[in-house]
């Protein structure tokens, strides 16, 4: 199967996936997450408008309509992933990349046909909501913020997700959503953490990605 989203869906669903962290939509934000020239950013702009998904650039909005069709498409995509991992049990932290191309041919009634198969879960196997109902910010302190202490990982953001070599990093030390992560202060080049797989270094670049939340006290 080698069938992915369109490139207006990627766009839409970086849009919406930005928008649901809090961040405000702007065209260099989204050519950094879709590591995309600017050039591209706004051709791509001009055809989510014309099909009455986005309006304005400095911020990008989603109208209503963009806003249902980027829903199904993401909800497509962690259903799909829930299934590889639930029930082909896949890695969580590699099937971003098929479950991309799964998603690319699911209908939404597939999808929750398969939802409902794999236990109607809340989260995807990175651990943001599905469905989620786009309601304000979504949960979690980021890590680059985060004050040496213990903490939970809480999840991946979507953006992160897509990045093989963070989540190769993340899987070695044992960080998959609700493990314990000792954060131990700022090293050369990053942030040193403990893990239930050992102790590294996650990269500066990856750290605002990676949600975690305080640990309950012992």
């Amino acid at each position: 199967m080698t069938s992915r989203p369109s490139a207006l869906d990627r766009y839409l669903m970086a849009v919406y996936a930005l928008d649901a962290e809090g961040e405000v939509p702007r065209p260099a934000r989204l050519a950094a997450y879709l590591g995309v020239r600017a050039a591209s950013v706004s051709r791509a702009l001009s055809r989510l408008e014309g099909r009455g998904w986005v309006q304005g650039r400095r911020p990008i909005r989603l109208t209503p309509a963009g806003r249902r069709r980027a829903r199904r498409l993401l909800a497509c995509h962690q259903v799909a992933e829930r299934w590889l991992v639930d029930m082909l049990h896949l890695e969580w932290a590699t099937v971003h990349a098929d479950a991309e191309r799964l998603a690319a041919v699911l209908t939404p009634a597939l999808a929750a046909r398969l939802w409902r198969r794999v236990g109607r879960p809340r989260t995807c196997p990175h651990g943001n909501p599905i469905p989620d109902p786009g309601a304000g910010p979504r949960p979690g302190l980021p890590l680059a913020r985060a004050a040496p202490g213990a903490y939970r990982l809480l999840r991946v953001t979507e953006e992160l997700e897509g990045d093989e070599g963070a989540m190769r990093a993340l899987a070695a030390l044992g960080l998959a959503p609700g493990a314990a992560v000792e954060v131990d202060g700022r090293a050369r080049g990053g942030t040193r953490v403990r893990g239930p797989g050992g102790e590294g270094v996650l990269a500066a670049a990856w750290l605002e990605g990676v949600r975690v939340w305080p640990a309950a006290p012992a």
